[in-house]
C-alpha cells in the first residue's frame, strides 16, 4: 500500500443518502389558504385605545384567547394603523363585540374611513372598567386589558397580547368581572380528559 494511502475497515461503507420522511408539501394557493382560515372562530370587534387625551378605535377580526391564568387574550392588528402607538404608549387597549346588523359602528371604525383627525367615538355612549380605556356601552361583551407583550410580526400584521383586567357581558354568561378567567376550568377540564384513542 502507498505510503499516502489511509486504509480503510473492511467493512467500511458510505452512508446511505438521507431519505425524507414526507413527500415535499404540494403548492397551495394563498386564497385557498386564506378560504380554509376564514373557517376558524372569529367575530368583530372594535379595538380601541387612548394616550394623552387622543382615543380611537378600529375593526379587528383576529381576536382570540390564549391563556387562562392569568386570563390573556390575543389582537392581531394591520400595521400602519394609528392606534397602535396609543396602545404602545398607554400599555392598555379595549375590546368591544360589533353587533352583525350595527352598521354604524362597522362604518364609525372601518380602517378605510380613517377618522384619525376626528372623534369617532362622538354621538356614542362610553363606559370604562379598570385602565379608563373607552368601550362601547351598546356592546353586549367588552374587555379592558392591559399590554403584556406586542410581536412585530414579519407579516402585514401585529400582535398585541393582553392580560384581562374586566370585563362585561350580557345575554348568556352575563356579568361584570375583573380578572375573570372565562371558561377556563371548562376549557381545562377537557384538556386533562383521555381522549378515546388513548383509552
Amino acid at each position: 500500500m502507498h505510503p499516502d494511502e489511509t486504509q480503510r475497515p473492511a467493512h467500511s461503507v458510505n452512508p446511505p443518502a438521507a431519505v425524507p420522511l414526507v413527500d415535499a408539501p404540494l403548492a397551495v394557493a394563498t386564497s385557498d389558504v386564506l378560504g380554509a382560515l376564514g373557517q376558524l372562530p372569529n367575530g368583530l370587534f372594535v379595538m380601541t385605545g387612548q394616550y394623552e387625551g387622543k382615543r380611537t378605535g378600529v375593526i379587528v377580526r383576529l381576536v382570540c384567547q390564549v391563556a387562562c391564568d392569568p386570563p390573556l387574550v390575543c389582537v392581531s392588528l394591520r400595521k400602519g394603523h394609528w392606534i397602535s402607538p396609543l396602545v404602545r404608549d398607554s400599555h392598555y387597549f379595549g375590546l368591544s363585540r360589533v353587533a352583525a346588523a350595527d352598521r354604524l359602528v362597522a362604518k364609525k371604525f372601518h380602517e378605510a374611513n380613517r377618522p384619525k383627525d376626528g372623534d369617532p367615538f362622538d354621538c356614542m355612549q362610553v363606559e370604562r372598567l379598570v385602565s379608563g380605556t373607552p368601550l362601547l356601552a351598546k356592546s353586549n361583551l367588552v374587555v379592558d386589558c392591559e399590554v403584556t407583550r406586542h410581536l412585530d410580526l414579519e407579516a402585514d400584521y401585529e400582535m398585541f397580547i393582553g392580560k384581562v383586567l374586566g370585563v362585561r357581558a350580557s345575554g348568556e354568561g352575563a356579568g361584570t368581572a375583573v380578572g375573570g378567567a372565562g371558561d377556563c376550568a371548562a376549557i381545562q377540564g377537557s384538556e386533562d380528559e383521555p381522549s378515546a384513542a388513548g383509552q
